[in-house]
């Protein structure tokens, strides 16, 4: 009798183990497929903001002087360049929060070791100041 007692205990405990692994088999594939699907969405939401900010970093390269002398060409005047350039550094740090995820570490990293892009802006960029 105490052997049947064992093997029905054995069969019990082979029975909840193999509920729990298929269980564990089942979460497992779930979750891969949701971080899988973020994961996509996550880098379909970098690949639209990387031309913007490649595109950034071009007109980042033109010197100031440059930029003046194609607006004084095209009649714009040095104050509307300036405001432009004033109202771009407001928007340096967003441009920043959108190619990186908007988080506390993120924000924490921006504040604790600002690039030089969010710094100073772009090249020659200082000399409107003066």
């Amino acid at each position: 009798m105490a052997y049947d007692q064992v093997a029905l205990f054995a069969f019990a405990a082979a029975g909840v183990n193999c509920i729990a692994l298929i269980a564990g088999i089942t979460f497992a594939i779930i979750a891969i497929i949701v971080i899988k699907k973020n994961g996509i969405e996550e880098i379909h939401k970098a690949a639209g903001i990387f031309p913007t900010a490649l595109e950034s970093i071009n007109y980042s390269e033109i010197p100031i002087s440059v930029i003046a002398v194609i607006a004084d060409h095209m009649q714009i005047s040095l104050d509307e360049v300036a405001q432009e350039y004033a109202k771009d550094a407001a928007q340096r740090k967003v441009v920043v929060l959108q190619t990186f995820r908007k988080d506390p570490v993120t924000d924490r990293f921006i504040d604790s070791f600002p690039s030089k892009f969010i710094q100073h802006g772009y090249v020659g960029e200082e000399l409107l100041q003066a």
